[in-house]
């Protein structure tokens, strides 16, 4: 949610618009309500981006999330060109849920922060400082999990490498496994990672087109605890 600042309503405050990006029936990312009409006068731009084994209308899958990039022109909302006096008005909303042949694992949940959606409670207003320019970039902290993380890979598709990215609850052996389509292993790497976040670099030299999938494994020898990774999906597309 974005405030117009070209707009206020009756009661003398700034009107609010909701960007949203959805996937629709067909499984395909779509825009919504203000965010439609921005890319309509050609002042907005989106892209999404599944993770790891995410997938789209398939009940049977664990999902791992997904990422969205906004490029959005503020004179469309009544900012002044050349950031004006660089204030921004914004809030977001995550609405996460997924459904199941079992409906009894059926699960719905929102998360937001600072505004809920366009009727309230509140926007923050932040600073445009032209001086301090931010990317995009995926950024993984150095925090340590209790568990082994997989951020997925990129680039994904891939030819022939990837860099597959996780984190690891402690240092010790790790052991790599590839698997096709049909279960079968087709490679299996250990190495030796320290605790927290690390990255592997997967060549699919050798293998056939197709979707893979991968799971990291970590053995501690002096308490016997085994840490088992959730499953990640890529795709080798020569």
């Amino acid at each position: 949610m974005i405030g117009d600042r070209g707009n206020i309503n009756d009661d003398n405050n700034m009107i609010v618009r909701q960007m949203r990006i959805d996937f629709d029936l067909t499984g395909q990312p779509a825009a919504y309500e203000f965010l439609q009409t921005l890319i309509d006068s050609g002042k907005a731009e989106y892209a999404v981006g599944l993770k790891g084994a995410t997938t789209v209308n398939n009940n049977t899958d664990i999902d791992e999330g997904y990422q969205i990039e906004l490029k959005i022109d503020l004179t469309g909302l009544g900012y002044a060109s050349g950031l004006g006096d660089k204030l921004l008005f914004l809030g977001a909303d995550l609405f996460d849920g997924d459904s199941f042949d079992n409906p009894l694992d059926d699960y719905g949940s929102r998360s937001w922060w600072f505004r809920e959606h366009e009727g309230g409670p509140a926007l923050v207003w932040a600073y445009m400082d032209p001086n301090k320019p931010v990317g995009v970039e995926d950024e993984i902290t150095g925090i340590v999990p209790n568990s082994i993380e997989i951020y997925g890979n990129y680039p994904n598709p891939f030819n022939p490498s990837t860099i597959i990215k996780y984190s690891i609850p402690e240092s010790g052996n790790v052991n790599i496994s590839v698997f096709n389509a049909l279960g079968e292993q087709v490679r299996s790497v250990y190495i030796f990672n320290g605790a927290g976040s690390n990255e592997f670099s997967f060549n699919g030299a050798g293998l056939s087109s197709g979707v893979y999938f991968y799971k990291i494994s970590l053995d501690n020898q002096t308490s016997g605890i085994n840490y088992q990774s959730k499953i990640g999906k890529m795709i080798l597309m020569k």
